[in-house]
């Protein structure tokens, strides 16, 4: 049909707008008797102006049914102007979103408030892109509502930099945790190592030694000896080779010697030390780094090393040594359990055999020389166990050995199972995630049950009251989750809590259906739905009087190859019933959210003797996967 000339914006001589004709799937129409004003824009031009913008744009009668859209809406979602008139416009729409653009539209429709929101459409490609759309109502002189005109603006780049940003901005706060935590480690390793750590000036004089290290060098007070020049704490050989190690380090090589030094309360230890650069932005040694260890005990005499073995056997942790060319030659019973070598001899055993195949390369190329520059490694690897082949990841430490001359002889290890420790931050992690996934889920229902009541609600005080009392049901569907992890929910379980407060339960409210658990969207919709229909039967159904009852019943389905879930509400012995003329947000929430939740069909039949809802649904879109 045409759209009469009065639905078109007219000036203040009553002359329209935008020329003599008005438009109906891309054709002009002119009205009989209209003379045309070639001071107007005429028909040629505005269509050509309207099919040429980049936006998708469309004009809809007072009561939504669109009779027009440009060329550029066609183009882009690929159909013709007979497909898309009326209603049509729901094909090129994502399912999944469709509901809300329905009920938003249909709610400017109702009130004639402008339309603005965002949604995807479907190309011509079978994209779906993002949209911002506004859609404004036109009014005559009078006031009267003639039209709706509406565009569409392709956001989809602009959505796409938001999510870059987003990305960007989750990836530098990422890395910062990430350094943040770096630095907290290796505090923590400065602190709790018993090496002494010393960073030095390029002359060779102190600026920092770590807590451990002022612990073993028996130093009160380092603001005492800061400044002071590292080789002058050696005597003999020993001062000459820090002077070596020190003129090495500022040419940017790594050296490392074994001598005796006194402690600063005069204690005289044996020192393995490693000396090495420290290079600046720029490449180039800037500063030097100096790391002791004690290996006075490694020194002593027979009976000293025995108590040391006695130590390493009684340790919980995996210590073990090995020859320089690997060749494991010691581990204690700790660290034999730990990799299921039980009592296999230990000579047969290489360094690599005890690692991941992929971490091999990582001892040989970085480990082990890391451990011949600075003197000790430490970090995060994996063990393999012997008989299982089970990865074991462990905190790993190792430094070398030497003889009573200083010459390297091996490497050492004192290793902690960490398996733990990891399991430990899996199990954090992922109860981290669930708890945020069910708090969001329930968040999600919460804002939705709040803005459909409050859009609804004729004042303050009213939606007060239903939306306490709808918070009341979900709260009671909340504890039934609760009591099941958040997994599932025994629905006889979650009908008693619900309608508990509208009935005694067994009397005038009768429960029915075999013992099943359902899913927890599910139980929070469903919950919902159970107090609307209760309340709307304390109004004005079989729950208002002294006479009716309620039945609510479910039961399982054979249909063809698939279970099928049915649950019915009856009401009996009220007032007669009829079809309101209106239904509110109640009755929607009932149809619409648990088609919605079910993925299946829900009615309501008002008959003159009770209401009557039905809900079904496959039984694996409603029930849990551990039902009975």
């Amino acid at each position: 049909m045409s759209l009469p000339p009065e639905m078109f914006p007219r000036a203040g001589d009553g002359k329209p707008l935008f020329g003599d004709h008005y438009w109906r799937q891309g054709e002009a129409r002119a009205p009989v008797g209209i003379a045309a004003n070639p001071d107007r824009i005429d028909e040629d031009d505005y269509k050509l102006l309207a099919d040429n913008l980049p936006t998708l744009c469309w004009i809809a009668n007072p009561d939504g049914y669109i009779t027009w859209y440009n060329r550029r809406w066609h183009e882009y979602c690929g159909t013709t102007p007979v497909e898309m008139e009326g209603w049509g416009w729901q094909s090129v729409h994502d399912p999944a979103v469709l509901p809300s653009v329905i009920d938003r539209w249909t709610a400017s429709i109702a009130t004639g408030q402008p339309f603005e929101m965002v949604f995807p459409l479907r190309g011509a490609d079978g994209t779906f892109r993002p949209f911002l759309t506004r859609i404004l109502p036109v009014h005559d002189r009078d006031g009267q509502l003639r039209r709706w005109i509406g565009n569409n603006v392709d956001i989809s780049q602009q959505v796409a930099v938001e999510q870059e940003l987003r990305l960007s901005q989750q990836k530098l706060e990422e890395a910062n945790r990430a350094l943040a935590e770096r630095e907290a480690f290796l505090s923590r390793v400065f602190a709790s190592s018993t090496d002494c750590i010393k960073v030095l000036d390029l002359e060779g004089n102190l600026t920092f030694m770590s807590d451990g290290g002022q612990t073993v060098m028996e130093v009160e007070d380092f603001d005492a000896i800061a400044g002071c020049p590292w080789p002058a704490f050696w005597e003999g050989d020993g001062n000459e080779q820090a002077r070596e190690a020190v003129e090495a380090a500022r040419q940017g090589e790594a050296r490392s010697f074994v001598g005796q030094a006194d402690t600063m309360k005069g204690t005289r230890k044996w020192w393995h030390v490693a000396v090495s650069p420290i290079n600046g932005p720029d490449g180039k040694p800037d500063r030097i780094l100096s790391v002791s260890r004690d290996i006075t005990d490694l020194r002593q005499s027979e009976a000293e090393r025995d108590r040391f073995v006695r130590l390493a056997e009684n340790s919980r942790d995996f210590v073990a040594m090995g020859d320089v060319d690997g060749r494991a030659f010691y581990l204690n019973d700790a660290g034999r359990a730990l990799v299921g070598l039980g009592d296999a001899d230990i000579a047969e055993h290489h360094l690599a055999d005890f690692f991941a195949p992929e971490e091999v390369a990582r001892i040989e190329e970085e480990i082990i020389p890391a451990v011949d520059r600075d003197g000790f490694w430490s970090g995060e690897t994996n063990f393999r166990n012997f008989a299982t082949d089970e990865l074991i990841p462990v905190l790993y430490s190792v430094f070398p050995i030497t003889d009573a001359n200083g010459d390297p002889i091996g490497y050492g290890t004192v290793t902690r199972d960490f398996r733990d420790v990891k399991r430990a931050e899996e199990d954090l992690h992922f109860l981290n995630e669930e708890l945020a996934h069910r708090l969001k889920n329930v968040l999600a229902v919460v804002q939705s049950v709040a803005q459909q009541t409050l859009r609804n609600a004729a004042d303050t005080q009213t939606a007060g009251q239903k939306l306490g009392a709808r918070l009341v049901a979900l709260g009671a569907a909340t504890d039934v989750l609760t009591g099941g992890s958040w997994r599932s929910a025994n629905l006889h379980e979650l009908a008693r809590r619900a309608l508990a407060p509208h009935g005694d339960i067994g009397e005038r409210i009768k429960i029915e259906g075999p013992e099943v658990t359902i899913k927890p969207q599910v139980a929070l919709a469903l919950s919902l739905a159970f107090h609307e229909l209760a309340t709307n039967a304390a109004k004005y159904g079989a729950l208002s009087g002294d006479e009716g009852s309620v039945r609510l019943y479910w039961e399982m389905v054979m249909d063809g190859e698939e279970d099928r879930f049915e649950l019915v509400w009856r009401e009996t012995g009220g007032p007669p019933v009829t079809v309101p003329e209106r239904r509110g947000f109640g009755s929607a929430l009932i149809e619409r959210s648990l088609s919605a939740y079910f993925r299946g069909k829900a009615e309501t039949d008002y008959r003159p003797d009770g209401l009557v809802f039905t809900l079904r649904s496959t039984a694996s879109a409603a029930l849990a996967e551990n039902r009975n």
